[in-house]
């Protein structure tokens, strides 16, 4: 299953604070203008910083959103543009995605707002909670990668790093998810697991074997002489090992096979101090990586578990990477009532949203195979089947559902 055509809403900001200008065209419509109103910087960056402390809070802090996201909308979207917006996004459903392309020249003071947040007032909606919206970035670099659709098994690496001397981080329980997410499509992406995240073993591991996904698990630090960020690897000790920003570009530019890259570190997305748009992400942006998710804010574990798994479950599932971006916010939303579910940002290039071929069988399908499996097995007498199977699962320390699956017809065959 391929995901279904996905038009397109291109929102362009450029220009300084005293001349914004604004476009938007999607298919063969567009519309232009100066940004007329005054932007309140001020006023948005009190509640970028209200919403970075409080997004893991509770109690509900929605309405702290709703008052950001319908300030940045009035404010950017006069009522002409606003009425186009609306005219585009009315459409959109899942049988007809929609994806916001917003792109940003020279207006750094805008880029650095957190746009996930963007709340339309009249229809009472957040745009990047709307199952027919996917919400993005569109990065303004050169793209050096090439998406490999002949490749028939894509190849994910997770890196976990945990230096003793950091907070300890769950990283079994993100792994476990991540693993469940792919349970059903192994056929179609393996994962390897780099727990020893020397940089040497990351540089080797990365030169002698090819990988398509990159997942990255630990923490980052914003050094006092280089507030671009770092992330955190480990020392022969398992101490701290600081690998900056740059570092980090260098590594994984040399890597073109690399489709998309999920940084599951808090704040790798955000800009520290007025020195430009410099971040982590936007450094790795670069190199000409073709999609990077990575977090504005701080995330909890337990919400950054749920990511994981969710968003993983989702590209399974045959959607692009930005549905399924889409789609995990909204799990995330239902399952909390603080502001986690914005936390996430995508930098995406057009055309790179699906990473899996033509050929490739979702894992909704192949869930619906192994349902039938179950079916059969009952009808010759295994009615206890879903109890021996965990059974075996527990107790042979299989890798996955599907491998207890096939040692139970061994059995059933033997028999």
């Amino acid at each position: 299953m391929r995901s279904p055509s996905t038009r397109h809403l291109s929102i362009k900001i450029s220009g300084t604070a005293s001349h914004y200008l604004l476009q938007l065209s999607s298919c063969n419509k567009s519309y232009g203008g100066q940004i007329s109103k005054p932007l309140k910087l001020e006023k948005l960056d009190e509640l970028v910083k209200d919403i970075d402390k409080l997004a893991m809070k509770k109690p509900d802090k929605r309405p702290l959103a709703r008052e950001f996201g319908g300030l940045l909308f009035q404010t950017v979207f006069d009522r002409k543009a606003a009425d186009f917006l609306r005219e585009v996004t009315a459409t959109a459903s899942t049988d007809t995605p929609l994806q916001l392309r917003f792109s940003f020249e020279k207006a750094e003071e805008l880029a650095r707002l957190p746009w996930e947040y963007l709340y339309d007032p009249a229809n009472e909606r957040f745009l990047a909670l709307q199952a027919g919206i996917s919400l993005g970035r569109h990065p303004q670099v050169r793209l050096n990668n090439k998406l490999p659709h002949s490749t028939s098994k894509l190849k994910l690496l997770i890196v976990a790093a945990t230096p003793l001397d950091k907070p300890k981080i769950k990283v079994d329980k993100e792994v476990r998810a991540i693993r469940r997410a792919f349970d059903f499509i192994r056929e179609s992406l393996t994962i390897t697991l780099l727990e020893n995240t020397q940089l040497e073993h990351l540089e080797n591991e990365l030169s002698t074997n090819t990988y398509q996904l990159l997942h990255f698990i630990g923490h980052n630090i914003f050094p006092d002489d280089d507030p671009t960020g770092a992330i955190i690897l480990e020392t022969p000790e398992r101490l701290t090992h600081i690998i900056n920003a740059k570092q980090l570009a260098d590594l994984l530019g040399k890597h073109p096979t690399l489709q998309l890259v999920l940084l599951n570190t808090c704040r790798a997305a955000k800009t520290i101090g007025d020195g430009g748009l410099i971040n982590i992400t936007s450094t790795l942006l670069q190199t000409g990586l073709p999609a990077i998710v990575s977090m504005q804010f701080n995330l909890s574990e337990k919400v950054a578990i749920k990511l994981a798994g969710s968003f993983y479950q989702k590209l399974a599932d045959g959607h692009s990477i930005d549905k399924a971006l889409t789609l995990a916010r909204i799990d995330l939303h239902d399952a909390w009532k603080h502001l986690e579910w914005g936390v996430p940002v995508l930098h995406l290039h057009e055309g790179h949203g699906n990473l899996f071929g033509p050929s490739f069988t979702p894992r909704w399908q192949n869930r619906k195979k192994l349902s039938y499996q179950f079916t059969v097995l009952s009808e010759r007498g295994w009615e206890h089947t879903l109890w021996f199977l965990n059974l075996v699962y527990i107790c042979l320390g299989l890798s996955s559902i599907t491998d207890g699956i096939n040692y139970m017809r061994k059995r059933i065959n033997a028999t």
